[in-house]
């Protein structure tokens, strides 16, 4: 289906920074992704199926392939999103001794009210935000021009179709970081502290989560770490 090859082509130059579209301000990207998607629908719709189960079948299967391709457009726009309202630079990824000293004294010491600090929002993100706004407005429309309501009906007068037997079964579950022990240094210098953390990845290396940093010991124990997955 065309929706996969849009996919591609569009998270490589989720930029953002072009043209915007309309008064809500949201980029050309969001309007060309729901123009491929309403594409098929309207195919489908031209054809007229009588068969309004297998009609309602078909349907349902493009609307989970719709689905997926609005989670990663989403997910993307997300992760720019992030990107640009939290920049982390070399020195975040790995802190010199002096910040790692800082870093630790503010773990154990807070004096007085936190000071808050302004923060100026550039346009991009601002566009990042009305394009997922588009993509929930755009949606609605495309569960209208589906006909939800009447592909429901048409489902529930049959008996349900077997499972599939490639389907995987998913599973919700809990991951909590307690404690490591005797943990060495890269150089195996035993005088050497280390400064821990714990980052979590799915099966395709995307960072998930990841711990606070606990420094210079080699017997970290994190108190409350702990994620849940699905």
């Amino acid at each position: 289906m065309c929706i996969t090859g849009f996919e591609a082509r569009t998270a490589r130059r989720f930029s953002d920074r072009g043209r915007q579209e309309g008064e809500d301000r949201n980029s050309s990207s969001i309007v060309d992704l729901f123009g491929s998607l309403n594409s098929p629908i309207e195919f489908i719709l031209d054809l007229e199926w009588p068969d309004e189960y297998h009609n309602a079948r078909f349907m349902t299967r493009l609307a989970s392939t719709i689905s997926q391709a609005i989670e990663k457009y989403c997910r993307s726009i997300e992760e720019l999103f992030e990107q640009e309202m939290f920049p982390r630079s070399g020195t975040d990824l790995q802190p010199q001794k002096q910040s790692a000293w800082l870093e630790k004294a503010k773990q154990y010491v807070s004096v007085g009210e936190k000071k808050i600090e302004v923060f100026n929002f550039t346009p991009e993100p601002c566009v990042k935000l009305n394009n997922i706004e588009a993509a929930r407005k755009l949606l609605d429309n495309i569960q209208n021009k589906m006909q939800i309501d009447k592909i429901v009906a048409a489902l529930e007068d049959q008996p349900p179709p077997p499972p599939d037997k490639n389907d995987k079964a998913r599973y919700l579950f809990t991951v909590k970081v307690v404690q490591a022990e005797n943990l060495v240094s890269v150089d195996n210098n035993p005088a050497a502290m280390l400064d821990t953390f714990v980052v979590f990845s799915d099966e395709h290396g995307n960072k998930l989560a990841k711990t606070k940093t606990i420094y210079d010991t080699l017997n970290p124990r994190c108190e409350s770490a702990q994620a849940a997955y699905e």
